[in-house]
Parts: structure tokens; sequence; C-alpha cells
């Protein structure tokens, strides 16, 4: 049984997703090459859906473009042209056939959002760590099973969604990312999450669904901020009590486990709002519990 949920956090994270897709409405959108070419202030080219190979050689002319879109385009290796766009702020290849991320993805130091995702690409190479200014990553539905260290250092990132990949597992550098907000890692392989992990103190919304995760570090105390936590899915036979230091968590979902019981201090989660654990071997006596230690919150176990 899957389990459906939406997040108040996650509207967050979609709506900041969607800025790949919609150009800056205050600003002339252009949907052909030629005519942004005509114009020396053109900014802002959207040539989504167009069935395109690759792009016309006048395309270097944009030198002023912040937000290009090539979403939906039948693209199988990134045009040379794209790299010679040195002020884009905004870059969408989002549902293409891209098998890697060149070297010179390091020209777009400006680049602040990012969306990779629905290629075939298997890997995030260390030129991605020059993109300093880069706050939003969306790289799901690849085939990602390596992530460089160096992307610990796009230290302004905010958003990284990395669903529906093979990663097993995180570069320890990632505990840099100190304005990290949203961590999307469903649907991966990973089987354990580290305590080093644990460091992004910034961290509101950790998605690791649908995992093969054993076990839950105690160091998730640390993740001071977090206000939903989404582990369902997993192999998981118990929680660390450290769980029930997480003052501000409102939403935990925990559906499709193993477990036969919650921590013991689960009353302490004062802020909860909202717990689904269904799918997991909880006695009566123990729901029972778990749905008077918390009385103001929505607890969902059957």
């Amino acid at each position: 049984m899957k389990t459906k949920f939406l997040f108040s956090q996650a509207l967050i994270s979609v709506s900041f997703l969607a800025f790949g897709q919609f150009a800056n409405p205050t600003e002339p959108v252009y949907t052909a090459i030629s005519e942004a070419a005509g114009v020396d202030s053109a900014t802002q080219l959207n040539l989504r859906d167009l069935q395109l190979f690759q792009l016309d050689d006048s395309a270097e002319e944009l030198k002023n473009l912040t937000f290009l879109n090539l979403m939906k385009n039948n693209m199988e290796s990134w045009d040379k042209s794209i790299f010679t766009l040195t002020n884009l702020q905004t870059l969408n290849v989002k549902e293409n056939s891209l098998k890697a991320i060149p070297k010179e993805i390091e020209n777009l130091k400006k680049l602040e959002a990012l969306d990779i995702a629905k290629n075939k690409i298997p890997e995030l190479p260390k030129e991605m760590g020059e993109l300093h200014e880069l706050r939003l990553l969306h790289a799901s539905f690849n085939n990602v099973v390596y992530i460089s260290p160096t992307l610990g250092n796009c230290q302004q990132l905010q958003v990284i969604d990395l669903s529906h990949n093979q990663l097993s597992a995180m570069p320890a550098e990632f505990s840099n990312l100190k304005d990290l907000k949203t961590l999307q890692l469903g649907y991966n392989q990973f089987r354990e999450f580290k305590g080093d992990w644990c460091k992004i103190a910034s961290l509101e919304d950790l998605d690791l669904k649908h995992n093969y995760l054993r076990n839950f570090p105690a160091e998730v105390k640390k993740l001071k901020s977090l206000k939903a936590l989404n582990i369902s899915n997993n192999e998981l036979t118990e929680l660390p009590d450290e769980l029930c230091k997480l003052k501000d968590l409102e939403q935990l979902i925990l559906s499709e486990n193993a477990l036969t019981e919650l921590p013991r201090n689960i009353g302490r989660l004062k802020n909860l709002r909202t717990l689904i654990a269904v799918g997991n071997n909880f006695s009566e006596s123990e729901k029972t519990r778990i749905k008077e230690a918390l009385p103001d919150c929505t607890v969902i176990l059957d």
C-alpha cells in the first residue's frame, strides 16, 4: 500500500521548482531564437516542446539571456551554445534524452535554478561545484548513481530533488549546505542514512520514502529546523528516541515499515499535527498509547 500525502512544505518546494518552467511575467518572453536575436535586451527564451535536437547557431548571440526553457525536446546532447550564455540564471532541460552533464556547465556561474529532471544522466560531475549561485537543483527521474563531493561548494542551495534515481550514497560534503531547506531522496537505493547528513541544521523537509533503510540515526536530533519527515516504505523496525527532540516537527510519515512501536516520548512532539503510520505492526494497545500521547495531532494508523 502506498501512502499519498500532501505536505505544506512540499507545496513550497513545488512552487520553487516551477520557476524553472515559467518566466518572469514582467519581461518579454520570446519563443524563437530568430525573434530574440533581433532584440539586444532579450532576457527570456521559451523553446519548450518544439521537438528540437539542437539550437540554431545564432543562439550564441543572446548574451543577455537569463532564462532559457528547453523542456520537452529531443536533445540527446547539450548544444554548445548553451554554455556561452553566461548570464543565465534559470536553465530548464527537463524531459529530453541527455546522457551526461558536460564540464562546460561550470561556465554558467550565475545559474540559480537548474532543472535536469527526466533525462538519462548518471552522475553530477565535479564541475557543478562551480555553480556557487545555485539555489535550486531538480534532478529527479534520471539514472544518477554518483554525486561529486564538490556539490557541497554550492552553499546557496535551498532545494535539491534527487528522487527516482539509483543513489545509495551521498557525499559527506552535503553537510556544508547551510541554507538547504528541502531534500528529496525518495525512490532510490539507500540502505542507511548517515549521521553526517544530519548536520544540515537548516533542513525543513526531508523525504526518504521508498528506499531500503533498516535504521535511522540518533543524530537526527541535530535537524532542529525539521518540519516534515517522510520515511515511509522502508524496512525500519525501530526509531531512535532522539526523534522526539525535533520540536518543530509538524508532519511525520512512517507508513509501510516494520515498526512495532514508536519512541516512548513521542508525546514530546508538541507541534506535530499529522502522523501517518499505516502498514506497520503496532498492537492495539500501542495504537491507543500513540493516540493518547498526541491529542492535538491527526493520527492515522490503519
